[in-house]
């Protein structure tokens, strides 16, 4: 049985350790069948995004250009093994990225470069065997990454 689910709750209060109550729009979707992140319509005043239990499995150039609000974007859950070097162009603000029970299996030189205010990062549950030594360049604002539960062997470009 497939079951599709996409909903938007405004004024979503979430309880974090950092702040208390963090009042923002969330965008949630769900669709067992989705294959095209470019296919997910997603409103451009988001601050917050879930998607989950996809077969996304390639994060394209640009694919949240539109979401310039974004501070909280989860990937969790999906199929993706494959982030292009400007998947996350245009995410500026983005503070929290959760890419965990995926299956990527390298980190590219730069891919997270642009998201300067990231501070948390979760990779865990993925097979990442190789890290270029500069996929968490620019990062400075960076204060909690998770690389549990992968089979690292290699970072590429590594200090001798």
């Amino acid at each position: 049985m497939n079951m599709a689910y996409e909903f938007t709750i405004i004024s979503f209060c979430l309880l974090t350790v950092m702040n208390p109550c963090l009042c923002s729009h969330f965008s949630y979707y769900r669709h067992q069948d989705q294959t095209d992140i470019l296919n997910i319509s997603i409103p451009p005043d988001s601050t917050g995004v879930y998607i989950y239990d996809t077969k996304i499995s390639i994060l394209p150039a640009r694919a949240f250009v539109t979401l310039d609000q974004l501070e909280y974007l989860s990937l969790s859950r999906n199929k993706i093994h494959t982030i292009h070097q400007d998947a996350f162009l245009g995410l500026g603000q983005l503070e929290s990225l959760y890419l965990d029970a995926n299956e990527i299996t390298a980190l590219t030189g730069n891919v997270f470069t642009i998201l300067g205010n990231l501070k948390r990062l979760r990779l865990s549950r993925n097979k990442i065997q190789t890290i270029h030594r500069e996929a968490f360049l620019g990062l400075g604002k960076l204060e909690s990454l998770d690389l549990s539960s992968n089979a690292i062997k290699v970072v590429l470009g590594g200090y001798h």
